[in-house]
């Protein structure tokens, strides 16, 4: 999108406006993932942002050990438990971040981020932008509409 400055030659900065988030984003098909203990891991994630997920605990939940757990996971989605966290996380901060009146420290909090700053590295890593950015050209794009 050079329109906002955004090298699409750049392979760290992505397009975030047509970026597919989610599970579809974390390249997870919930069709081939048929292990019931890793399902229930993937719901797991979606319903508890805010708490610390982590591979540890999410495996314990389910029932199996950490190294068992990612391995599993790995041959079930065909990504890693923190890539595909780290998907969801965006992915719900991106989302989040569509309203004006959050704060983006709450942003932040509501999708299990220590910080701010931890938020925003992710962020920008994967957007090529900040939290901030993002929010006004989005907010940019509904005025324009």
């Amino acid at each position: 999108m050079p329109s906002q400055g955004i090298s699409s030659a750049d392979p760290h900065r992505r397009d975030f406006a047509n970026s597919s988030m989610g599970i579809a984003g974390a390249g997870v098909d919930f069709k081939g993932v048929t292990d019931t203990r890793i399902r229930a891991a993937l719901g797991l994630i979606g319903t508890s942002l805010r708490a610390r997920v982590n591979a540890s605990a999410t495996a314990s939940r389910v029932g199996l050990s950490r190294s068992r757990f990612e391995h599993l996971f790995k041959a079930q989605t065909g990504t890693t438990f923190k890539t595909y966290l780290r998907w969801v996380r965006l992915s719900a901060a991106q989302q989040l971040l569509a309203d004006p009146c959050m704060r983006i420290k709450e942003v932040s909090a509501q999708c299990g981020y220590a910080g701010t700053s931890n938020l925003t590295r992710e962020f920008k890593r994967r957007f090529g932008i900040t939290p901030s950015e993002y929010r006004r050209s989005t907010s940019r794009q509904q005025i324009a509409h």
